[in-house]
C-alpha cells in the first residue's frame, strides 16, 4: 500500500494526483487544506518512504509521517516521528490561518519528534504536534496515562485555540488536568492554545 494525494476542483473535476511510499504498508489517514496553498497529510509508513524528492526512514515498525504538498501537487516537505519498538499513527491534521499544521495521533514507548523525545506514561499515549509552514517542529505535547489512549481528531479556531478529541482509559493527564474513565474507553476533548 502506498500513499496518494489527489486534488479535485469545486465542480469535481480532476486536477492532479501524486503518490509515494515504501516497500511496506503506508497509509494516508488525515488531510487538511492549507489556506496559504496546498495541503498537509498525515498517516503511517514503514521502512523508507519516498515522496517526490524527499525520503524518510522509520525507526521501527510503523511511524508517523507528515507531508506538505504545494497547490500544484509537488511535495513541499516531509517529516517523520516515532519509536523503535511500537506502531505509531498520525490520525488527523488541522491548519490555522498562518499555515501552521497541528497533527494528532498516538505513540507508544519513547518516540522522537524532530529531536524532541516523548515517553508514554503506559501503553499508547496521545500526541499533538505543531509544524510551521516550512516543516519545522514548533512544539509537541503528550497526554494520557497508564491505559491505552489515542487521539483521533484535531481542529483550530480563529482565536488560535487547538481542540483534540479521542479516547482514554484509566486516569489520563493532559497538561495540568486529569480525569478518570468511568469504565473502559471514555471520550475526551482537550484544548490547547497556539503556544501549546
Amino acid at each position: 500500500r502506498d500513499v496518494f494525494v489527489a486534488k479535485l476542483d469545486n465542480s469535481g473535476s480532476f486536477n492532479w494526483a501524486r503518490g509515494g511510499g515504501s516497500t511496506g504498508v503506508d497509509q494516508g489517514i488525515g488531510i487538511a487544506h492549507n489556506p496559504l496553498g496546498g495541503a498537509v497529510v498525515t498517516g503511517r509508513f514503514s521502512s523508507t518512504m519516498t515522496f517526490g524528492s524527499n525520503s524518510i526512514t522509520s525507526q521501527g515498525n510503523d511511524d508517523i509521517f507528515v507531508l506538505s504538498v504545494n497547490g500544484g501537487g509537488p511535495e513541499k516537505w516531509l517529516e517523520s516521528a516515532g519509536s523503535a519498538l511500537a506502531d505509531e499513527r498520525g490520525r488527523s491534521v488541522a491548519i490555522d490561518n498562518q499555515g501552521n499544521a497541528y497533527v494528532v495521533g498516538f505513540y507508544k514507548g519513547t518516540a522522537d519528534f524532530s529531536g524532541t523525545t516523548l515517553t508514554s506514561a503506559g501503553q499508547r499515549d496521545v500526541f499533538l504536534s505543531k509544524y510551521n509552514n516550512d516543516g519545522a517542529l514548533n512544539w509537541v505535547r503528550s497526554g494520557g496515562g497508564s491505559g491505552d489512549d489515542k487521539g483521533y481528531d484535531v481542529a483550530t479556531n480563529e482565536q488560535g485555540y487547538v481542540y483534540i478529541a479521542g479516547y482514554a482509559r484509566a486516569t489520563a493527564t493532559f497538561g495540568a488536568s486529569s480525569f478518570t474513565s468511568v469504565g473502559g474507553r471514555d471520550h475526551f476533548v482537550a484544548v490547547y492554545d497556539f503556544l501549546g
